[in-house]
């Protein structure tokens, strides 16, 4: 059995709404608040010299067990994690032979939030169905939602119309 989306170790939970988080969970991303990311991880496709999308972003603590968050998108749902994947391994996509490594300091959105206290952490939802998650630090707001099949990440000032932000 091939290693999910080519990553070893990678086995993260899939959530498609609000309803499948648990108690654990959203006392994990509350934990976050008050902490810092100073690495964020993204797949760097060094053919194209771009991140590739279809792959996780991990928001690196660096602290001990549940340091490390693991976000990304698979259909409709998102793919949630912990410290499961090994960052020091190739990563094989499916054998296409695709040059794919691991980069830190690639993600201008994500950038916003390196070294700076989380001081809120929000789920986003549409029509019941969890369809990203909201980091704040001041008045930077990044977000890492499902944009169809991949992981998509925009920094903003404010929330996007049409979504439910809702307390983690």
């Amino acid at each position: 059995m091939r290693p999910f989306l080519g990553l070893v170790g990678y086995q993260p939970r899939h959530l498609a709404s609000v309803d499948e988080l648990t108690g654990a969970d959203r006392a994990r991303l509350r934990g976050l608040v008050g902490t810092a990311f100073p690495t964020v991880w993204a797949v760097w496709d060094t053919d194209d010299d771009a991140r590739f999308a279809d792959a996780p972003v991990v928001l690196d603590r660096g602290a001990g067990p549940g340091g490390r968050l693991e976000l990304a998108a698979f259909k409709t749902e998102l793919c949630v994690s912990c410290d499961s994947i090994d960052l020091a391994a190739p990563i094989d996509w499916y054998g296409t032979g695709l040059d794919l490594r691991w980069r830190s300091g690639v993600l201008p959105e994500a950038e916003r939030l390196r070294d700076r206290t989380i001081t809120g952490v929000s789920l986003i939802a549409f029509d019941g169905d969890l369809v990203g998650f909201a980091f704040e630090a001041g008045t930077e707001r990044v977000e890492l939602f499902n944009a169809l099949d991949e992981l998509g990440i925009r920094a903003t000032r404010g929330a996007a119309p049409g979504l439910g932000y809702l307390p983690a």
